[in-house]
Parts: structure tokens; C-alpha cells; sequence
């Protein structure tokens, strides 16, 4: 009776409804298996879940999820997203906007602090600002070495001999600001192989060559730091004679009025007028590099040379005096020569003249001390000199006495004693210390 009734059932035409069998406790017919014979082979089919549902198939059911939206509700949304994408929009150009004014102004903040020459290809001067301006405003120190070794690889693709003035003046900065910025970092083989291949670029003619002389000295001066730092001391002492080259002296004028001595460049004469400052200052160097690797006889002949040439150039206060003249005559830098012999001396053991020539230095920088701020700090730097030298003296006194001499002292060097205290030379020390404002440099 069950099976008819189940037949009768499927075979309704009309479509299913739970309210109108309320009476059946059975599944719906799309839940019930199908009939089969015996020993028919069951379907794969059968083991699965039907996949249709009733309740969305049947029209007589609402769909509760849909939601309508009215015209003016969707007019408003409209809206509503158009304000919003002005804003984003507007905000974000603004901040783009902002963000090139910025980056235009502090490159032109850079340029104005450090202006690069006005001749030199605009891939060089934009890098320089770029990088100075890295390293001011984020201190990235990488970034700024990648920027100046990209521009310089791009530069030695166009060559040297067929540029312009303007481009190799580019192109010596460019080698020079990435070495010191290698130098920095402590990459200190690179920086050395930057510094020089700026001294091993092609000597041009005079004119031009005194263009980018001030930067090929200061490149052989920092290779000769280098080399000294590394215990290579023939290769520092070769920077510094290709400074002393670079800056003005001439191998070929050997015969022409020029001193040669054993181990030292060849040097013009004291009143010649290829002393030049930069001259000077290389020469200075290379004294200070072979007294501190004890050769004290051929510093203290640079030295003298230098001193000579100091005096003999046109004083300051002559109105006729050049700017190389007035630079070479300055008395701060004369004092600065004074106070380096008189360390010399006081090494080699002469300590009476080295004493006598450091305070000579004292007085003579002593003198502009409330006026330019160098002549301040080289006259502290020479008064602390000879309080050294005078504490030094005195040492060697009290042990001269303690060590010997025979009855009353007979024997003690009374070369010794020395003529001042050093508690009053500490005292003219502290009461330059004091001076807190100069009117110059």
C-alpha cells in the first residue's frame, strides 16, 4: 500500500508543497531514492547529495536577501563617491605637488650653500646637490656614494681628450666628492684609487691646468694620508712630490735660479714669484711627513725655505701687494712656520733655539689674536708649545741635578734653566682662551 502510494505521488503534476500533505511524515520526493528491480546495479549517482534545493526552485517562496535601492538612494551614493574621489584625488596630487616643490627647493637650498660652477655639465652639478643634499637631510651615505658613482661611470664613457673645460673641471669634483665620501665610509682602497685617478689624468696647458690645480693637491695630499696610514711611506712621500708638481714647480726649470737638495723637490727661490700659497702648503706637508719619520734635517731645510719665501714676499700693508703676496706674507701663516721650526729644533735637541722660536711665534700671532680668529687659535697653540717645552726643561733639570754633579752641584748644565715659569705662560694660555669673539677669520 505504501509503494502505490508513493507512485501515485510522484507521479502528481502537480509541483510539491509541504502545506498541502500535512498529514505525510516521509521526505519530499526529491529526497526519496528511486525505484530499482533486484539485482539492478546501483548508480554512483545515488551515493551523493542532490544538489538542487526546494526552496529557491519554488515560486512560492521570497527571496529575503535581495534588497531594492530607490533612485535617490542611488543618486546620493553617486554623489557621495564622486566628493570622495575628488578628495583622494586632490590629496594626492597635492602631496605630489609638495613633494617636487620640496625636493626642487633643497636642491636649490644645496646650490646656493655650495655652488658648483656654472660650466660644468648638468648631470655632474645635479648629482653633486643631490648627494650633499642626502647627506644633509638623511644622512644616507650610500645612497649618495651610488648617485656620484653612477654619474662618474657616465662621464668616463664620453672621455677626456675631446671635453671641454667645463666637463673635465665636472669630472675632477665628481672623482673627488665620491673619494671623500668613500673615505668616509672607510672604504679606503677605493678612495685611494679615486684620488688617483684624478692625479693621473692628462696635465694640460697652463691655463687650463690652473683651473683644477687646488683639486689634484688635494687629492695627492689625501693619498699621502692614506699611504701613511697604511705604513707605506715611499708611496706617501710620491703623493706629496706630485703635490709639490701639481702646484707649481717645474722639473724643467732645474737650471734656471732653482735649489735642488738630496731628497727634496726641486724649490724656487726665496723672492721668486712661483711661491704661491698652494706652493707653500705642499711644501709643508712634505716637511711635516719627514719629521714625523725622523728625518729632522730635511724638514727643518723645507721649513727655512718656507720662511724665507714668507719673508720675502710684499707685505700686507703695502697697497701694491697681490693676493698671492698678501696670503704668503700673512703673519698668522709666518707664525705657523716659526712654531713648526721651533718644535724641530727643540727634537733635535737644540732646546734654547727652539724655545726662543716658539715664543717668537707666541708673540708674533699673539699680537692679532683679538682680531682673526686663526691668529687666536695658532698663538694658544704656541703657548701651550713652550709651556711644554718649559715643564720638559724642567724635568731635565731636576734629573741632571738628582743624577750627579759632585759637591754643590758643579757639574749641573746651567743651560738648562730656563728663563720663564711655565705657570705664566699657562696663564697668558688661559687669558687667550678667554678671548670668545674676532672681528675676522
Amino acid at each position: 500500500m505504501a509503494f502505490r502510494r508513493i507512485a501515485r505521488l510522484e507521479l502528481h503534476p502537480f509541483p510539491f508543497t509541504p502545506h498541502r500533505f500535512p498529514s505525510l511524515r516521509f521526505s519530499p520526493p526529491s529526497s526519496l531514492r528511486p525505484l530499482r528491480t533486484y539485482n539492478s546495479p546501483r548508480p554512483l549517482v545515488l551515493c551523493t547529495r542532490p544538489t538542487s534545493s526546494i526552496v529557491f526552485s519554488t515560486p512560492y517562496f521570497h527571496n529575503v536577501f535581495r534588497r531594492h535601492i530607490s533612485a535617490s538612494a542611488k543618486a546620493y551614493l553617486h554623489r557621495e563617491g564622486l566628493i570622495l574621489l575628488r578628495v583622494v584625488a586632490y590629496g594626492y596630487s597635492f602631496i605630489a605637488v609638495a613633494f617636487c616643490l620640496s625636493f626642487v627647493g633643497a636642491l636649490v637650498y644645496i646650490e646656493t650653500l655650495r655652488p658648483t660652477p656654472k660650466d660644468m655639465p648638468f648631470m655632474a652639478r645635479y648629482s653633486l646637490d643631490l648627494s650633499r643634499a642626502l647627506i644633509k637631510w638623511t644622512e644616507n651615505y650610500e645612497g649618495a656614494i651610488e648617485t656620484m658613482r653612477g654619474v662618474v661611470s657616465e662621464l668616463e664613457e664620453e672621455g677626456w681628450a675631446r671635453k671641454k673645460k667645463g666637463w673635465r673641471k665636472g669630472y675632477i669634483m665628481s672623482l673627488k666628492y665620491l673619494a671623500e665620501l668613500e673615505e668616509h665610509e672607510r672604504m679606503i682602497d677605493d678612495a685611494k684609487a679615486h684620488y688617483q685617478q684624478i692625479l693621473r689624468l692628462p696635465r694640460e696647458n697652463e691655463s687650463e691646468e690652473s683651473a683644477w690645480r687646488e683639486e689634484r693637491v688635494t687629492a695627492a695630499f689625501r693619498v699621502s694620508k692614506i699611504c701613511e696610514f697604511k705604513n707605506d711611506l715611499p708611496g706617501a712621500q710620491a703623493a706629496l712630490m706630485d703635490a709639490v708638481s701639481f702646484a707649481g714647480v717645474r722639473p724643467a726649470d732645474s737650471g734656471s735660479g732653482g735649489r735642488i737638495s738630496n731628497g727634496l723637490p726641486l724649490l724656487p727661490d726665496p723672492a721668486s714669484k712661483e711661491n704661491t700659497p698652494l706652493l707653500l702648503k705642499a711644501i709643508t706637508e712634505l716637511s711635516i711627513l719627514h719629521a714625523r719619520n725622523d728625518r729632522k734635517h730635511l724638514a727643518l731645510e723645507l721649513l727655512t725655505t718656507i720662511l724665507q719665501a714668507r719673508r720675502a714676499a710684499v707685505p700686507v700693508e703695502k697697497p701694491a701687494a697681490s693676493e698671492s703676496s698678501k696670503e704668503i706674507s700673512d703673519p698668522c701663516a709666518e707664525a705657523v712656520t716659526m712654531a713648526y721650526i721651533g718644535e724641530l729644533l727643540f727634537a733635535m735637541g737644540d732646546q734654547q733655539q727652539g724655545l726662543a722660536w716658539a715664543k717668537e711665534s707666541y708673540k708674533k700671532s699673539e699680537a692679532l689674536a683679538e682680531l682673526r680668529g686663526a691668529c687666536k687659535e695658532c698663538a694658544i697653540v704656541a703657548g701651550r708649545n713652550v709651556v711644554n717645552m718649559l715643564e720638559l726643561m724642567k724635568d731635565k733639570k731636576d734629573h741632571a741635578a738628582s743624577s750627579g754633579g759632585g759637591w754643590f752641584r758643579l757639574g749641573a748644565d746651567r743651560k738648562l734653566e730656563p728663563d720663564d715659569s711655565a705657570e705664566e705662560w699657562e696663564r697668558n694660555v688661559l687669558g687667550l682662551e678667554r678671548i670668545r669673539h674676532t672681528k675676522g677669520k
